[in-house]
């Protein structure tokens, strides 16, 4: 049986050597965002975490606003929010989706679930950090009432008094 043709697998190859160019042909930040979109497209979210948080950073340090950037950051959020239900769903690394979450807030700094993540996470790794947990749950549902729309930010404050 042949195996189902999906042209984002050759994108994806061909935007992973563009990537690996000593000299970008374009502006910072473009071909990065453009293989983080092809990651995404392919279900690939880890993957477009890295690329779309790499071309942000470099648009950011040239000092450029390109069209892409909003764009860019949708889609980080989006890809933060699938890694992150998965997360939600199966558990994990707390250590990993700790560092996952600090990435998130540091490149999106109005997303609350990457807040959300880190308060939960920090109240799982110990009591020595209840307070900074407690102030990010809270931060969390002050930047949107219910972050995953679930009800799961109430499990996380839960587990913060308990």
């Amino acid at each position: 049986m042949k195996a189902k043709y999906n042209p984002y697998d050759n994108m994806l190859e061909v935007l992973e050597k563009a990537v690996a160019l000593e000299e970008a042909p374009v502006e910072p930040g473009w071909t990065e965002y453009l293989l983080g979109w092809a990651y995404q497209r392919n279900g690939r979210h880890g993957p477009a975490v890295d690329a779309l948080g790499k071309a942000l950073r470099k648009a950011e340090e040239a000092g450029l606003a390109p069209e892409w950037v909003a764009d860019g950051r949708q889609r980080l959020a989006e890809s933060y929010d699938q890694l992150f239900n998965q997360f939600r769903l199966r558990g994990g690394n707390i250590s990993y989706y700790l560092v996952l979450a600090e990435a998130s807030i540091e490149l999106l700094p109005e997303y609350a679930t990457g807040y959300a993540v880190k308060g939960y996470c920090l109240t799982e790794l110990g009591t020595e950090r209840t307070a900074e947990a407690l102030a990010l749950l809270q931060q969390a549902e002050a930047l949107k009432e219910d972050p995953t729309g679930d009800g799961w930010i109430y499990y996380a404050f839960g587990r913060v008094y308990h």
